[in-house]
C-alpha cells in the first residue's frame, strides 16, 4: 500500500515553521526605527560592519561632549548605517559615560576622511542626558534629511 507523500511533507513543513528552523538571521524582529532602549542595543548587535574611527573630540567646557568621527561605506542601507554607528557608540562605552562624565556623546559618519569637519553625510547617532536620569537618542541616516531622522527618549 502506497502512502501519499503530500501529508508527510505538510507535517514536516509545519514542524519547521513552528520551531523557527530555516528562518536565517532575520532583522524583522528589531523594529526600524527602534522604539525602545533594548531595540537600540539589538540594532547595534545586528551590525557586522567594522567602521574606522578617523578622529575624536572631547570638550571639557559645558556641555561636555565626546565625539567620534567614522568613515561609513556607501553600500550600507539606512538601517545598516544606524546599526553600525550605534555599535561604535556602545563599543566605545559612550552610553555609560553620558550622565556621568559627559552630557552628550555623538558618532558622526562621513563618506571619506576628507569630509570630517564638515556636516555629517553618512549618518549620526547622538545620546544626550536630559536630566533626572533620562536620555534622548537622536538617530540620523545619510545626511539627516526628511525621512532620515528619528528621536527616542528613555
Amino acid at each position: 500500500m502506497k502512502r501519499p507523500i503530500l501529508p508527510v511533507v505538510a507535517v514536516l513543513l509545519g514542524i519547521l515553521f513552528l520551531t523557527g528552523c530555516g528562518q536565517g538571521n532575520s532583522t524583522d524582529s528589531v523594529p526600524f526605527p527602534p522604539k525602545s532602549q533594548s531595540d537600540l542595543h539589538a540594532l547595534a548587535k545586528e551590525s557586522d560592519t567594522s567602521l574606522t574611527v578617523v578622529g575624536r573630540d572631547e570638550t571639557s567646557s559645558a556641555p561636555r561632549t565626546a565625539a567620534l568621527f567614522v568613515v561609513v561605506p556607501r553600500t550600507l542601507s539606512q538601517r545598516e548605517q544606524v546599526s553600525a554607528l550605534l555599535k561604535v557608540l556602545y563599543d566605545n562605552h559612550l552610553d555609560t559615560k553620558v550622565g556621568h562624565e559627559i552630557e552628550s556623546a555623538v558618532v558622526l559618519g562621513y563618506r571619506t576622511s576628507k569630509d570630517v569637519g564638515n556636516r555629517f553625510n553618512a549618518g549620526r547617532v547622538e545620546l544626550d542626558e536630559t536630566g533626572s536620569g533620562k536620555k534622548t537618542m537622536i538617530l540620523n541616516a545619510d545626511g539627516g534629511g526628511p525621512g532620515q531622522a528619528w528621536k527616542l527618549a528613555y
